[in-house]
């Protein structure tokens, strides 16, 4: 599997990759789901996500003069990836992977 992080211009060119993870999964190690909630985010495949976040976050700050979005599908929907502190240039666009409770009169995000 990769999960590459790529650097795109609004206007959708490409400006190169910030990022890039390559890995296998180990097949001896199957059935790792029930215990998802137990293991801390470093362990999960998810963790991608934040190192994602970070490389554009680094970016960002480097090149103070441009906004910065890190787009996100459901699999790196997590919590943790809300907590880290971004610069004002940066923002998340995540897809739900879970309904967010909101304060709102719907309740749900």
């Amino acid at each position: 599997m990769a999960h590459t992080t790529l650097a795109m211009t609004p206007e959708r060119v490409a400006l190169g990759i910030l990022a890039q993870e390559v890995r296998a999964r180990d097949p001896n190690e199957k059935g790792k789901k029930r215990t998802r909630k137990t293991r801390p985010i470093e362990e999960k495949e998810s963790h991608k996500g934040l190192r994602s976040l970070c490389a554009v976050i680094e970016i960002s700050q480097e090149h103070l003069e441009g906004d910065f979005v890190s787009v996100g599908d459901r699999e790196v929907d997590g919590y943790d990836l809300f907590l880290v502190e971004r610069p004002d240039n940066t923002d998340l666009l995540v897809r739900a992977a879970w309904d967010r409770r909101v304060d709102h009169s719907e309740k749900y995000l």
